[in-house]
C-alpha cells in the first residue's frame, strides 16, 4: 500500500510540475523574444524591425513583410500610437508582456490609412468600486477619436505587421509605416 501511494504523489508531483512549465514558459519566452527585438530601443518609441530582428522573433511572419513594433511603458502614462498605414492588407495588435494579446484592429475594421490608439493602465477591481482613479468623463470619450486600449499589466508590445507580396513594394510600404508614432501622451 505504501508503494501505491508513493507512486501516486510522483505522478502527482509530475503533473503539478508540468502544468507549472506550460503555463509560465511560453509567457517568459514571449517576454525575452521581446526584449531581445526591442534591445537598443527605448520605451514608448517606434521600432521598424530589420528583417533579421522579424525572423529571430516571428520567423511564421511573411519573408518580405514590414513589421514595427512599439515597447509600451504605461508607469509613464497612457501611451498613444498614431499610425499610418497603407491601402492594403495589415494588422495591429497589442500584447501584454507575457504575451497575452488584448487587442487586435485590421485594415477593414480601422477603414482608414491612418488612425489614433490610446492605450491606458485598467482600473483594478478596488480601483473600480472605490471611485480612485475614476476614467475620463462619457462625454470625454465619445468625442476622443482614438482606438482606446486598456490593458491590466504596466508593460505591453504594439505590433503593427504589413506583408508585403512584391519585394519591390516593401520600400514604398517602409516609407508609409515610418511615419507612425508612438509616445507618452501629455495629461491635460
Amino acid at each position: 500500500m505504501a508503494k501505491l501511494f508513493w507512486i501516486f504523489m510522483a505522478v502527482l508531483i509530475a503533473l503539478g510540475v508540468h502544468i507549472m512549465y506550460v503555463l509560465s514558459v511560453p509567457g517568459t519566452v514571449f517576454q525575452q523574444d521581446m526584449a531581445r527585438a526591442t534591445r537598443g530601443t527605448g520605451s514608448n518609441a517606434l521600432h521598424l524591425l530589420t528583417r533579421a530582428e522579424r525572423l529571430e522573433i516571428l520567423p511564421s511572419y511573411a519573408g518580405e513583410s514590414v513589421t514595427a513594433l512599439c515597447r509600451i511603458d504605461l508607469g509613464k502614462g497612457k501611451v498613444g500610437l498614431n499610425l499610418k498605414v497603407p491601402a492594403s492588407y495589415w494588422t495591429f495588435a497589442v500584447f501584454t508582456e507575457k504575451g497575452r494579446q488584448v487587442y487586435t484592429l485590421n485594415d477593414k475594421q480601422a477603414g482608414a490609412e491612418t488612425f489614433d490608439v490610446e492605450i491606458t493602465r485598467a482600473q483594478s477591481f478596488i480601483e473600480q468600486i472605490s471611485g480612485v482613479g475614476e476614467p475620463e468623463s462619457v462625454v470625454d470619450e465619445i468625442n476622443n477619436s482614438a482606438w482606446s486600449v486598456e490593458m491590466i499589466e504596466q508593460r505591453g508590445i504594439a505590433l503593427l505587421w504589413v506583408p508585403v507580396v512584391e519585394a519591390l513594394a516593401r520600400p514604398a510600404i517602409e516609407d508609409v509605416v515610418k511615419q507612425s508614432k508612438c509616445g507618452v501622451v501629455a495629461a491635460g
